[in-house]
Parts: C-alpha cells; structure tokens; sequence
C-alpha cells in the first residue's frame, strides 16, 4: 500500500462521505460539572434525550449522623447521551 492510499483509507476512515446523512443514534460522552451530573441527565432527559448516567452505592460517613447510603456517579463529570 503506498504512502498516498494509506493517506486516502485513512481519510475515508475518519470522515466517511455520508457522514452527514447519518440518521443512525450513537452514544456520546457529555463533560457536566462535577457534582451536576444527576441534574444534567435529567435535565436531558425533559428534552427527550436518552441518557445514560451509572451510578455507585458508597456508605458515606458524616459527623454525627448514622452512616448513610448514597448513589455516586461512577464516572465523576460525565453523562452518556444517545443522539444522531
């Protein structure tokens, strides 16, 4: 394969020409703020957007109050949306 092929598979590989006729719903990592994720994703979801936010059980600690559990993003500062 020569040096300009490779260039072209390449090209083709990263911009496909039907790129923007693309109807197909695809998953895509969203940066939030930390600690407004759970917001962000339901904000998201009013706007019917599929999201995805995987969530953590932690026992939490705090000065005098029992141990409590809460559900804690797993990926801290992220919200999986499904969208063209």
């Amino acid at each position: 394969m020569t040096k300009r092929s490779k260039q072209e598979a390449r090209h083709s590989y990263l911009y496909p020409e039907n790129h923007l006729h693309d109807t197909e719903r695809r998953w895509f990592a969203v940066w939030v703020e930390v600690k407004c994720e759970k917001m962000a994703a339901e904000l998201l979801a009013k706007k019917h957007i599929e999201t995805y936010l995987p969530l953590q059980k932690k026992m939490r600690h705090y000065s005098r109050q029992r141990p409590r559990l809460v559900e804690l993003p797993l990926i801290p500062g992220y919200v999986f949306v499904k969208i063209v």
